[in-house]
């Protein structure tokens, strides 16, 4: 306060607020009247993991074998589809290694090779979620 005076903004500024929030309110109403505050149906439809994420695993023990190699799936729950996955050893050896590891398509597959003299464990896990609309495949193996 100045002399008992309050200080009033200018009117320019006044102009410049009321512009700023007409702008920001037409970029609201805008947002949401194309679905983009949140997913309308169709983007829904069309997103793979609308829902939960779901895990499939399968643990085996892989023998020793020096020329062989053993083939492990992780498969996806009936109604779901995999979006990733891998595989774990129970140890860092060298010589036991998955010598392919890709996605199916109900799951997640690993060929795995041990020539460390004594039977590994191998657990091969699949990330699986829901999607209302899938087209197309993946390649085939």
């Amino acid at each position: 306060m100045r002399n008992g005076r309050t200080l009033m903004p200018s009117p320019a500024m006044v102009v410049a607020i009321a512009a700023l929030v007409a702008a920001l309110a037409g970029s609201a109403y805008a947002g949401h009247k194309l679905g983009l505050g949140a997913l309308n149906k169709s983007a829904k439809q069309q997103t793979v993991g609308v829902g939960k994420l779901t895990y499939a695993s399968t643990t085996t023990s892989v023998p020793d074998s020096a020329v062989d190699t053993l083939n492990i799936t992780a498969t996806c729950p009936a109604g779901l589809r995999p979006i990733g996955g891998g595989v774990k050893t129970d140890t860092d050896d060298d010589d036991f290694y998955a010598n392919d590891s890709h996605l199916t398509v109900t799951g997640w597959a690993a060929e795995m090779f041990n020539n460390t003299g004594v039977a590994r464990t191998a657990t091969v896990t699949v990330a699986c979620a829901a999607s209302q609309k899938v087209t197309g495949a993946p390649p085939a193996s």
